[in-house]
């Protein structure tokens, strides 16, 4: 009999319950790891899917159903942040009609509807000029080379008064 064929019988005993309890250890904190990660990942990736999928300048973001206080914050803030796009998106559509509404779509120059609005608030005992402008030869123009070509004409004169006039007023 060989002096340590005890001992290593007795290892050999030890050492598969030992195992046996590592693995499962093992398998409980990946477990357990698994459900924790899916705990503080979902309410992440609900906020990111709500987001992506859905327009949230139309409609609150509510993530109350988690027991995070931290995603109160988050959610309240990105609310906000559509209130504010939404305001913002408003008050720029707002503009674009005003502009649309008083400009030239081809000169991009002040329209007649500009013009009698401006002539409505005209204070008459201020100085104030008014200026016309008539295009001879623009007839000839589209006749001969084409409204392309008249268009050009009409820019040219456009951009020409702008330089001129534009530090007096409109």
């Amino acid at each position: 009999a060989m002096p340590f064929d005890g001992l290593s019988q007795s290892i050999s005993i030890l050492l598969a319950p030992f195992l046996f309890s590592i693995a499962v250890s093992f398998m409980v904190v990946f477990i357990l790891s698994k459900k924790m990660a899916n705990e503080i990942v979902e309410p992440f990736q609900d906020i990111t899917n709500t987001i992506n999928s859905t327009d949230i300048s139309k409609e609150v973001l509510s993530f109350h159903k988690y027991n995070y206080p931290e995603l109160y914050g988050i959610t309240d803030a990105l609310t906000n942040m559509s209130e504010e796009n939404k305001k913002y998106l408003e008050r720029l559509e707002k503009e674009k009609l005003i502009y649309t509404s008083n400009t030239d779509e081809l000169t991009r120059c002040l329209n007649r509807h500009a013009y009698e609005n401006d002539m409505k608030k005209l204070n008459l005992s201020e100085e104030w000029v008014y200026i016309s402008v008539d295009l001879n030869g623009l007839k000839r123009a589209n006749d001969s080379y084409g409204h392309m070509a008249g268009d050009e004409l009409i820019c040219a004169a456009a951009d020409c008064m702008r330089d001129s006039f534009h530090e007096y007023g409109k």
